[in-house]
């Protein structure tokens, strides 16, 4: 059975009927549930586990599939996307590039695992956690890349730790990206050849040694990333606002199902 997640008061609200009519041509079967509250996505979500629903499709962006992500990572589902929102970072990762491409998938779903992130063994995130300064936050999604006017920075001790490794660095951070998948993506990425890579990528902006007009950038991976700061630190996970750090990070391998094209 697949189960389709709608937001009515998107932007997008007009291509419902288009959706639902390509699904029909299609000949793809399944109900749809409108979701006028953020809080109501967990709700509907531990309804379908109770069903052993076997596709649940978000019709939204990465704001809907977040929410989602926190009941059903784990679980025995499949996580489809149709992407209408106004960020759909995971579906371009997964190559979903349109809401056609994503009701097509669905006619021979082929599934596989992802690996996710994990906030301090609570929240989980699909691809990347943004953390920086709350007066200096980028409305540039992966915003480690935009151009500010004035960098500030904050103190921070990150403890890495990985198969055969651990150590702590020390820094003035202006902000920090740790990932899922490669950064850069490359020009030919594919979800299937990440899967055994079970490394966070970190990516560390930060104060220059040198008189410089730019930031210096560090990379280091790891299995596991602790973050201690006194100063006012705030997460984004998937472009969406999760608390404040200090934190700890580390893989989740392989805990998500989501529905990719052939």
């Amino acid at each position: 059975m697949n189960l389709f997640l709608f937001n009515p008061s998107a932007k997008k609200a007009k291509l419902k009927n288009k959706i639902i009519d390509y699904l029909n041509h299609l000949k793809v079967p399944g109900e749809f549930i409108d979701i006028r509250k953020k809080e109501d996505i967990a709700k509907v979500a531990k309804e379908a586990l109770e069903k052993k629903v076997k596709n649940i499709i978000v019709i939204g962006g990465d704001g809907m599939v977040n929410r989602l992500i926190q009941v059903i990572a784990k679980e025995n589902v499949n996580l489809g996307i149709i992407p209408i929102g106004e960020t759909n970072f995971l579906a371009h990762i997964l190559k979903i590039n349109d809401w056609k491409k994503g009701c097509e998938i669905l006619k021979n779903p082929k599934v596989v695992p992802i690996n996710l992130g994990l906030i301090s063994k609570e929240k989980y995130f699909t691809s990347s956690i943004e953390i920086e300064g709350k007066d200096q936050q980028s409305k540039k999604f992966l915003g480690i890349f935009s151009r500010k006017n004035k960098s500030k920075y904050y103190p921070v001790t990150l403890s890495v730790e990985g198969d055969n490794t651990k150590f702590k660095l020390q820094t003035n951070m202006s902000s920090l990206i740790i990932t899922t998948i490669p950064l850069p993506l490359p020009k030919n990425f594919k979800i299937e050849d990440a899967i055994d890579d079970q490394e966070l990528k970190i990516i560390i902006k930060s104060k220059p040694e040198h008189k410089s007009r730019f930031d210096e950038i560090t990379t280091v991976k790891g299995k596991k990333i602790e973050i201690e700061s006194k100063g006012p630190l705030y997460i984004k996970a998937d472009g969406e606002h999760s608390g404040k750090a200090s934190v700890d990070i580390e893989i989740a391998p392989k805990c998500l199902n989501v529905i990719i094209p052939e």
